[in-house]
């Protein structure tokens, strides 16, 4: 049997008190990045629902225009009129939960039951600057329904900055569910 001298076993325990600070130290790590990855994906979720909010939001001012609002591009843009309330004359409610927005209204004339492409389709876009644009006033004629097309796109305000898109469409028909338009 060995026997040990009183000064040798006082090097073994700061050995191990080093080694379990280090695990120690790991595992704190773990849970800091953890922590951070969760707080990452939450403010990624409330992005994400605030632009929903947006495009449901625009849909909703456009179903609600009556039928010589909603082919006016003056009505959707909200330039070069005197009209207060137009559908992007203003930044959306949200907007402050929301990394860099931007946002394009199509109205396209449906021809028989299909929508029109090209210069017929009415584009507004709203940059995240908050410029209005008409890119084409389009040409409806004597249609009787439309495609409303809106598309938001924004970069995402985590580290990643990684660009996502919502879009919603529906059909509004001249005279509405209601005979109202």
């Amino acid at each position: 049997m060995k026997v040990y001298g009183k000064n040798s076993l006082a090097g073994s325990t700061l050995v191990e008190a080093a080694i379990a600070s280090a695990i120690v130290a790991l595992f704190l790590s773990g849970v800091y990045e953890m922590n951070w990855r969760g707080l990452s994906v939450l403010k990624t979720t409330i992005e994400s629902v605030s632009v929903t909010r947006v495009v449901q939001g625009r849909m909703e001012q456009i179903r609600t225009g009556n039928w010589n609002q909603i082919i006016d591009s003056t009505y959707i843009s909200g330039v070069g009129g005197t009209v207060t309330g137009t559908v992007l004359s203003t930044a959306p409610c949200t907007a402050s939960n929301i990394g860099s927005l931007s946002e394009k209204i199509e109205i396209a004339p449906m021809v028989n039951g299909v929508a029109s492409s090209g210069s017929s389709v009415m584009v507004v876009t709203r940059d995240s600057s908050g410029n209005v644009t008409v890119v084409s006033a389009g040409q409806f004629g004597t249609a009787t329904s439309v495609q409303a097309h809106v598309v938001a796109n924004w970069t995402a305000t985590t580290a990643n900055q990684v660009l996502h898109s919502r879009e919603i469409s529906g059909i509004i028909s001249k005279g509405g569910i209601t005979g109202r338009n």
